[in-house]
């Protein structure tokens, strides 16, 4: 696999780039008192615990499209290189973005605790692991993003990499608004 420079990457690696903002982002939060964690801002954005059940729906959601495309990956043309660089760009900005309205299932509903948050997200990153090692040496589209278009498992892993700086963003915003620390 490479990176986002074209530089080797084994999929070990990868996943271990994916895991130290995973962990951060659940310890920055369960730093929080609990009622913080929770409590939405004033602008009725969502709450932390939102933001990182957000992040695990969307990795689950797109792990399963991933698992199907697969077995018959897309071409990725110059409009999806574009569209990913276009999408990568977005989210390492600190601004807003709206969630697609094709991909509405991936909003926050559960109202879960921190910890079924982080057990979700073990779970899925697990089964990130045994999809990695399936799709080694893969280079077509294996999940075609509403905005974005089709990406191949490295921009898949890149993709889950710049979303979570995005809602760190996010929760820098919610904890300035409530004062967590």
């Amino acid at each position: 696999m490479e990176d986002e420079l074209g530089q080797s990457v084994m999929p070990t690696e990868w996943m271990e780039r994916l895991e130290q903002p995973r962990r951060a982002l659940v310890e920055r939060v369960g730093a929080w008192p609990e009622e913080l964690q929770a409590r939405r801002p004033a602008d009725g954005g969502w709450s932390a615990l939102e933001v990182l059940e957000h992040l695990v729906r969307s990795e689950v959601g797109i792990c399963g499209l991933v698992e199907k495309h697969l077995a018959a990956p897309q071409p990725i043309g110059v409009r999806d290189r574009i569209g990913f660089a276009m999408v990568e760009s977005r989210f390492l900005s600190p601004g807003r973005v709206k969630v697609p309205d094709a991909v509405k299932e991936i909003l926050p509903c559960e109202s879960l605790g921190l910890t079924e948050i982080a057990s979700r997200w073990d779970a899925v990153r697990a089964e990130l692991r045994m999809l990695a090692g399936r799709a080694e040496g893969c280079r077509g589209g294996v999940f075609r993003h509403p905005v974005a278009g089709w990406m191949s498992f490295e921009q898949v892993l890149r993709f889950f990499e710049v979303h979570m700086v995005h809602h760190g963003y996010q929760l820098d915003r919610i904890a300035a608004e409530l004062g967590a620390t």
